[in-house]
């Protein structure tokens, strides 16, 4: 490109680069819009967009994965100069330095402001601090429609006293209302901001010790990140070197919370890194492999759950999720796989364990995959019975375990469990494969787990395949752990 001028370029996988837009451009931002992977770019002369106006300054232009491209914000005049444009909460957030002032606003896909934020810049001192910068939404976990503002106040020129003043502050506040959750001192970080993403927690920040170079562009120093979510949030600087410019890889909206009709137990969630980041829509996972970020169901759940196995702290929820993804691109790095995020043959056949969550062969391929694997062996109406003795085994005990009402020759899977009154689901479980008699009958020598103590509850199911909420029959009796 020319001197003083840049190329932005979308890079599809396993594609050439395709130049998007080019001259006095920028790209600022990048999301998740209409349920595409998106990117914002601000043009700063307007050429692309108004050349016939040569006051106009800070077009911006949305960029869609697939090729469309959409004129978001129009050029506004020499008074307006368009600073960022990013990608979160469902729309484009832009921030502007308007005369000797700031102001913000959001755009929706069609290139319409939508006004139903309340923007802090609405507040903003004439030609005084603070200087609004830097305004980046994330959709809220629990409630997609809602969204979390942040954006930062730094030092600025006050025309009345012909001095710098103020300091750096992040802030959170609810989109919606304009309440805020978070103000955090940032120190003296530097001395301009380049850049800034927020992903719902994690905030991360560019910044420059100088002032503008020769050329026009300033570059960064450092690159500093926020836990938002911490019990004490602090300024961390992340090490980068010099030139570099720290966002974060996200499509734009935290994932749904939980349906209330899955079967996936739940446990306490290990932060997601933050170089992961949210899925703005899930997709239904296929019975196929690979099972991957952004898709949902029982396949992942069953992922999530032999990750738990292996020690990670995750919540097997059935999403996933940025946690699911740095979990599973840890095992791949531990056992020495290709580190892709992509749960395959190869990774799963590692990441399974079949003595701790049984399976049926559905597709008859010689092994369990993630959506063969039964997470619930439910209760409910069934026509089997089962029984076992004696009543009360010790722990590693072995035990007899009868049943009934199967089908001749049915394959059935017969699953102690223990630990069931505490709601902690799975707990050491032991499996045996077993096939009906031809009048539906079975017998069946099995254990508890010697990881049980006298007086712990445990179960005894007999299973025949299927996939949660419920497999296709299943029935489970209680029992107690003797002395």
């Amino acid at each position: 490109m020319p001197d003083g001028l840049f190329g932005v370029h979308r890079i599809p996988p396993g594609a050439p680069a395709t130049l998007v837009a080019e001259g006095d451009v920028d790209l600022t931002g990048v999301g998740f819009l209409d349920g595409r992977p998106a990117a914002a770019i601000i043009d700063s002369n307007g050429d692309r967009v108004r050349p016939e106006d040569q006051d106009s300054f800070g077009a911006v232009l949305v960029d869609f994965s697939d090729g469309e491209q959409v004129d978001v914000s129009a050029a506004r005049g020499p008074e307006y100069f368009t600073v960022s444009a990013t990608i979160g909460g469902g729309r484009m957030v832009e921030g502007a330095a308007v005369d000797l002032t700031e102001a913000f606003a959001s755009y929706g896909l069609d290139g319409e402001a939508v006004d139903d934020w309340p923007m802090p810049t609405a507040a903003a001192p004439y030609n005084a601090a603070p200087l609004y910068q830097w305004p980046v939404a994330a959709a809220d976990p629990d409630d997609p429609v809602s969204a979390t503002l942040s954006w930062v106040e730094g030092p600025d020129f006050d025309g009345a006293t012909n001095q710098v003043t103020g300091g750096w502050s992040l802030v959170l506040a609810a989109a919606t209302t304009g309440a805020e959750s978070l103000r955090l001192d940032l120190g003296e970080p530097g001395l301009v901001l380049t850049h800034a993403d927020f992903d719902g927690r994690f905030w991360i920040g560019s910044f420059a010790d100088s002032d503008l170079p020769d050329g026009g562009q300033h570059l960064p120093d450092r690159i500093f990140a926020v836990d938002t979510q911490s019990a004490t949030p602090d300024l961390v600087d992340v090490g980068c070197p010099p030139g570099a410019t720290g966002t974060i890889d996200r499509l734009g909206a935290p994932q749904p919370s939980v349906p209330a009709s899955t079967t996936v137990p739940t446990t306490t969630a290990v932060p997601p890194s933050t170089t992961t980041g949210s899925c703005g829509e899930y997709g239904a996972a296929e019975n196929d492999y690979p099972v991957r970020r952004c898709e949902a169901g029982a396949a992942v759940g069953g992922v999530q759950l032999m990750l738990i196995r292996r020690g990670f702290d995750i919540e097997p929820d059935g999403y996933f999720g940025p946690a699911t993804d740095a979990a599973v691109r840890q095992f791949q790095s531990s056992v020495g796989l290709e580190v892709d995020g992509l749960v395959g043959p190869e990774p799963w056949q590692a990441l399974y364990d079949p003595t701790y969550l049984p399976g049926v062969d559905n597709n008859d391929n010689g092994s369990i995959d993630p959506w063969e694997l039964i997470l619930d062996p439910g209760a409910g109406e069934s026509a089997m019975s089962v029984s076992f003795s004696p009543l009360a085994p010790a722990p590693g005990g072995a035990i007899e375990v009868t049943g009934s009402g199967c089908d001749p020759g049915q394959d059935v899977i017969v699953w102690t469990q223990g630990d069931v009154g505490t709601g902690a689901a799975f707990e050491n479980p032991v499996t045996l494969s077993a096939t009906a008699d031809a009048d539906g009958s079975l017998v069946a020598t099995t254990t508890i787990s010697d990881a049980l103590a006298p007086g712990d509850g445990f179960s005894v199911s007999l299973i025949i395949g299927g996939m949660p909420p419920a497999p296709e029959d299943a029935v489970v009796v209680d029992g107690t752990v003797g002395g």
